[in-house]
């Protein structure tokens, strides 16, 4: 098996030796690899992880050469750009409050394999991207290699949902209570995925004039849907309706039907019982999996009125929990299902901290960016970033290897476009 890795990363270095940014596709292209697990050594890795370290090894050994790092280029950007300086500053915040979340924790092992998967690697690749990645069109190659993953496994939910084949979990199997599971271990693993890409749909049928390719783009987002619904994700459900709400009112001339359709909308749930019904168990915490929620945070306010700065500790958030587990019959999960408390049981409130500012931080950006030359790129990411964040109001959308990368990659699209604007400027 490591001279198969061995040969594997060698093939992939040489490729992005050829051109930086292959590297980058090669890997989103390879986000669902991090299913294929082994050990180099004693040492516990995955296929995604390696294929990040060969592009990054390969790049970092390229920056001496100007075409893909210019150092009189980047000064100037700096020196410039007060805005710049302030991303290199969260990020280091970042890296700094979950590298020390990893030091102190309790799981010390664990959480260094957390730490490097979750928090390193994703942040390496972010670096390797806003350092490669320079046009649209290689924007848009990238989201094409992204797509491939998400367009497999969402052909593989379709699948299971009329044949019950490859599901794991006979209750999720059976044709009345179906969930499908795709590639993944739980129903809930695509939507995480899939949910923030649906926007970079509308953005790559908005940037083709071909008729075939954005047919297919129609035809992949229909298909994402679709395994999206299969799956019976609720939290996928409302983070792609508060999207669409935002992007509704966001373009103007559809805030009128959006209002209307609001407002119908609501009005026919207060007044038809059997909806009010449905709606409130789906989305107000009646249903199973929604008391479900409220109990395990619960138990994890009551850790963290106890451990407020440390917070549970990296990888170790069932052994701190577990005092005060009060549902003896339910499992203790590995996250408490809820982004913030996901950070703040993880990474301490420093961790918190670094998360929010940096979320707060793409926000403020985004919306100046927006007002300058009115870009759809950032339009999309913005929605984006909603989904994934309303989505994690009761899941967990960062700590897996491919949502982490996901996460930076939105990030990362802002910051490209700050420096698009910025060099602009310094040529005009």
């Amino acid at each position: 098996m490591t001279l198969l890795v061995l040969v594997f990363a060698l093939l992939l270095g040489y490729l992005t030796a050829r051109r930086t940014v292959y590297g980058v596709y090669a890997v989103l292209a390879l986000l669902p690899s991090y299913l294929i697990r082994f050990t180099i050594g004693k040492i516990p890795s995955t296929l995604l992880e390696v294929s990040i370290l060969a592009v990054a090894l390969v790049w970092f050994c390229k920056l001496p050469h100007k075409k893909i790092y210019n150092p009189a280029q980047t000064r100037k950007l700096f020196l410039h750009s007060g805005v710049l300086t302030v991303w290199w500053y969260l990020t280091l915040f970042f890296i700094l409050a979950t590298t020390l979340a990893a030091f102190i924790s309790p799981s010390h092992v664990a959480a260094l394999g957390i730490w490097k998967a979750y928090f390193i690697e994703p942040l390496i690749f972010f670096s390797v991207c806003i350092s490669t990645m320079r046009t649209r069109t290689e924007l848009r190659t990238a989201l094409d290699f992204l797509f491939i993953g998400v367009a497999c496994a969402a052909t593989i939910s379709i699948i299971q949902k009329f044949t019950g084949w490859w599901i794991p979990n006979t209750f999720w199997q059976a044709v009345l209570t179906r969930r499908t599971t795709s590639v993944y271990g739980y129903p809930n693993a695509f939507p995480l995925i899939a949910a923030p890409l649906i926007p970079f749909i509308f953005f790559q049928i908005r940037e083709h004039s071909s008729h075939i390719a954005r047919s297919l783009y129609i035809l992949l987002g229909l298909s994402m849907l679709l395994a999206i619904l299969f799956t019976k994700s609720d939290g996928a459900l409302a983070g792609l309706g508060a999207g669409l709400l935002v992007a509704g009112v966001w373009y103007k001339p559809t805030r009128p039907y959006i209002a209307l359709f609001t407002f119908l909308t609501a009005l026919t749930i207060f007044f038809i019982p059997p909806l009010k019904e449905l709606f409130a168990s789906h989305f107000l915490f009646q249903k199973f999996s929604g008391q479900l929620r409220l109990s395990m945070w619960q138990e994890t306010l009551e850790m963290l009125k106890t451990h407020p700065l440390q917070g549970g500790g990296l990888a170790n958030y069932q052994s701190a929990v577990f005092p005060y587990h009060t549902l003896q019959w339910a499992e203790i999960y590995l996250y408490p299902h809820n982004i913030f408390l996901n950070f703040w049981t993880e990474t301490g409130l420093l961790g918190l901290l670094s998360f929010l500012t940096l979320v707060v931080f793409f926000f403020v950006r985004a919306v100046a960016l927006w007002l300058k030359n009115h870009s759809f790129t950032v339009k999309t990411a913005v929605i984006a970033m909603i989904i994934l964040l309303v989505h994690g109001l009761v899941d967990v959308p960062y700590f897996k290897n491919d949502l982490s990368v996901v996460f930076w990659l939105i990030i990362a699209i802002i910051v490209l476009e700050e420096k698009r604007i910025l060099l602009q400027s310094q040529a005009s």
